[in-house]
């Protein structure tokens, strides 16, 4: 005996392979479904107020130079002895 799940899913199965025009529109409607919803989210990005999306310019670029052990005189950003 099938559990009313098995039941259920077998019955549907049988009935899209009775109908496989209806099962081909399903399958493209959830493509289209899924690429209009890609194709909103690219453009709700593109337009969103991030700055970094927007103007790449004013991003601060950290740059970390090695210094031997010692200290450095700001004025002239050399070691001193």
């Amino acid at each position: 005996m099938r559990s009313p799940v098995a039941r259920y899913l077998h019955a549907s199965l049988c009935g899209l392979r009775r109908r496989p025009v209806l099962s081909v529109m399903m399958v493209y409607s959830i493509g289209f479904g899924a690429a209009a919803l890609i194709a909103t989210i690219a453009v709700w990005r593109s337009s969103s107020l991030c700055p970094s999306l927007r103007r790449p310019e004013h991003l601060y670029v950290v740059r970390v130079v090695p210094v031997p052990a010692g200290r450095i005189d700001p004025q002239r950003e050399t070691l001193e002895s």
